[in-house]
């Protein structure tokens, strides 16, 4: 990342920042640097939903509304990959009736997952 900006300024390369990321990233994963960070707050949280509570504990308030939501298509099925050690943690996603189907090309385990409710 370079010239990142805030309000058209540019950060010095000193100034904190607060960063959210996955677990995924932080440990290097797709090629991605490993980031030096001095202070690191693990939450076990989505990235979204980590933001949303640190902008919404701001004395201003400034939540932004959620824009949309989708409702669930009766029998919508998806394909969704992941790491391999995903399967250790298909108890969190158990409402989306996890299917393995096996790994990809790419080395990610795949998963159905039934988005309509089982």
């Amino acid at each position: 990342m370079s010239d990142l900006e805030i309000d058209g300024q540019v950060l010095a390369p000193d100034q904190p920042v607060v960063m959210a990321t996955t677990s995924h990233r932080m440990q290097g994963g797709s090629r991605f640097p490993r980031p030096p960070f001095p202070h690191l707050v693990q939450t076990g949280e989505t990235v979204p939903f980590a933001l949303r509570s640190l902008v919404s504990d701001e004395p201003s308030g400034s939540v932004a509304p959620v824009a949309f939501s989708l409702l669930p298509l009766p029998d919508a099925l998806t394909v969704f990959e992941s790491g391999p050690g995903a399967a250790r943690h298909r108890s969190q996603i158990a409402h989306l009736s996890p299917r393995e189907i096996g790994l990809g090309d790419n080395g990610f385990l795949r998963f159905v997952l039934q988005l309509g409710g089982p």
